[in-house]
């Protein structure tokens, strides 16, 4: 724990934990900025990007997306090692290789550093993801890419501004390695100023506060998080706990891939090594070291709880190893664009396990399979549609709660309107429904799948990568996994197309596209669900008397099957409630 301040009283504590509150309150501003100015939806719905404010020593404070703090953090410290003696106020610097702190080439980390009167205080870190960054295809997805450099150009630490003036051969080389320039430049811009808006609030603060109260503050936040962490874990059991996660394939339909994670808990100090995982693999399902260590902090912050504040002394616990070249720490320059959102959810989850058997804590799963599903103009005149953006399910339950509605904690976007989908992309919503019997059954059910119904125009092709549909999020403690997600396509004549495990930039022509995303995983056994809440799942669509019967033992009264056959009847082919 840090010593280089202390609390010497409850007065000194309460005002630095006013700062600290208003310190979150900068950076969620700065993100609003961000999310307000941004012109890319990866941005706007699906909230990929965070703020951060960090110290004199590169340590982050607050950050407003605690799933990026690991991230934001390596990054931080990629910049700090390359321009150790050459950063200063005014400058900005740009990068986004996902070997230097980052997950995949569309994370853009700009940081800044902070000054108040002429002296240096702390950074500024702004994240966000590009729609493009080059590659073999359109969207910087390719799944069977084997080189990082099929996906794109990867970035190094550079200056964008040098003592505020604004470096134009650096951004022109930047937006010309992306077939999105004019779309990457207005999100540049949004993150400038971002940026802004945390120096505006952040000198307020300062001026009422001083630079010593402000540094004291800081150091306070740190020790506070590292404090609350360690009180949560030293009710853990020692131990080692090991868990396993498996994709059906290798992201581009080779062999399957496995991460095997082993947890050791002495004391209150967290050991995950994942060196015994496969070695990584010649396709985009690789995570980078970084990546890997955002996922387990994401799984360990799900067990904490929000008690514990998202900052680098709360990581103070975490030691996080796995043996270079593997699928969980690939040598550069594998290909790692798919593993920051497929293979992480993965381990994620496997960890989580892991935690869970050595807190007892009550959480259940934490993260759910996401496939890779792109469409986009063959002209390649418009950026590629992220269709799996739909994905707002496979919430688990936990103890005390069923899964309902929000993402699971690999993200946190918001659905998409369909009508501005509609209008932004020229595809076609018909129908969205939340699915009946896809929920993961126990004590605590899990959230229901979701079916997106839509009409792909004639010039667009695909490119998929996805699971089969046996692979599905896991339940807990008894509770049993969520449905399995689908993807079916299916011309005007209502013939099937057949896209595959894998494919790259496929034309199929005109087609009718039926994604279902799965439901969360289970909680708890199904047996001591209570009967109130059965009831009211089948009143509400969402469970089927034969499933209520078969699943959980119950059998329905009278009067809740009556309604549960009128509900049916309203939905006559029995998908679930519109």
């Amino acid at each position: 724990m840090s010593t280089e301040t202390r609390p010497t009283s409850g007065g000194d504590i309460i005002d630095w934990e006013i700062i600290r509150r208003k310190l979150e309150s900068i950076a969620y501003a700065g993100a609003k900025t961000v999310t307000n100015l941004a012109h890319s939806r990866a941005i706007k719905e699906g909230r990929e990007l965070s703020v951060a404010i960090l110290d004199r020593k590169g340590d982050v404070v607050v950050i407003d997306d605690p799933l990026q703090l690991v991230n934001a953090a390596g990054a931080a410290r990629g910049v700090l090692k390359r321009f150790a003696f050459d950063f200063r106020d005014g400058d900005a610097v740009l990068l986004n290789d996902p070997y230097l702190g980052g997950g995949r080439l569309h994370d853009f980390t700009i940081m800044v550093p902070y000054a108040f009167r002429d002296s240096l205080r702390g950074y500024i870190v702004v994240r966000a993801a590009m729609p493009d960054i080059g590659g073999d295809a359109p969207g910087s997805y390719v799944p069977t890419g084997r080189e990082i450099w099929a996906e794109g150009v990867p970035i190094p630490p550079l200056k964008l501004y040098r003592f505020g003036k604004p470096q134009k051969d650096v951004m022109t080389s930047v937006l010309l390695n992306s077939r999105s320039g004019e779309e990457m430049r207005d999100n540049l811009d949004a993150m400038l100023a971002g940026v802004e808006i945390v120096q505006r609030r952040l000198n307020e603060l300062y001026s009422a506060n001083g630079a010593e109260r402000m540094a004291a503050s800081m150091a306070y936040t740190l020790d506070y998080a590292e404090r609350r962490a360690r009180a949560r874990i030293e009710n853990w059991s020692d131990g080692t706990f090991r868990a396993e996660r498996a994709t059906d394939h290798d992201g581009a339909g080779g062999p399957a891939v496995r991460i095997r994670m082993s947890v050791t808990v002495s004391g209150t100090d967290i050991a995950v090594d994942l060196s015994e995982s496969d070695e990584a693999t010649e396709s985009f399902l690789n995570s980078t070291l970084s990546a890997t260590e955002a996922a387990v902090a994401r799984a360990l912050f799900a067990v904490l709880g929000p008690g514990v504040p998202a900052n680098t002394g709360s990581l103070r616990v975490l030691t996080v190893s796995c043996e270079e070249g593997r699928v969980a720490n690939p040598s550069f320059p594998a290909a790692v664009n798919g593993g920051v959102v497929h293979l992480s959810g993965e381990i994620a989850s496997g960890v989580a396990e892991a935690f869970e058997a050595s807190a007892d804590s009550g959480v259940g799963p934490v993260s759910a399979p996401r496939s890779l599903i792109l469409a986009r103009p063959e002209t390649g005149e418009g950026n590629a549609v992220d269709l799996s953006a739909w994905a707002i399910a496979g919430c688990g339950g936990a103890a005390g709660r069923d899964g309902w509605g929000p993402a699971h904690l690999a993200s946190r976007p918001e659905r998409p309107s369909a009508e501005e989908w509609e209008i932004a992309t020229e595809i076609s919503v018909r129908r969205i429904e939340m699915l009946r019997d896809s929920a993961g059954v126990g004590q605590w059910r899990g959230s229901p799948g979701l079916e997106v119904v839509m009409d792909i125009p004639d010039d667009y092709v695909w490119t998929v990568s996805r699971d089969g549909e046996t692979h599905t999020a896991s339940g807990m403690r008894g509770g049993r996994a969520g449905s399995a997600s689908a993807l079916r396509l299916e011309t005007a004549e209502g013939r099937p197309v057949d896209l595959g495990s894998v494919c790259v930039s496929k034309p199929v022509g005109p087609v009718r596209a039926t994604l279902r995303f799965g439901g969360g995983g289970g909680y708890g056994d199904p047996k001591l669900r209570d009967r109130d809440a059965l009831r009211e799942d089948v009143v509400d669509g969402l469970l089927s008397a034969d499933a209520a019967a078969r699943d959980y033992g119950f059998e329905l009264d009278e009067q809740t099957r009556a309604e549960s056959t009128a509900l049916a009847h309203a939905n006559d082919d029995g998908r679930g409630v519109s």
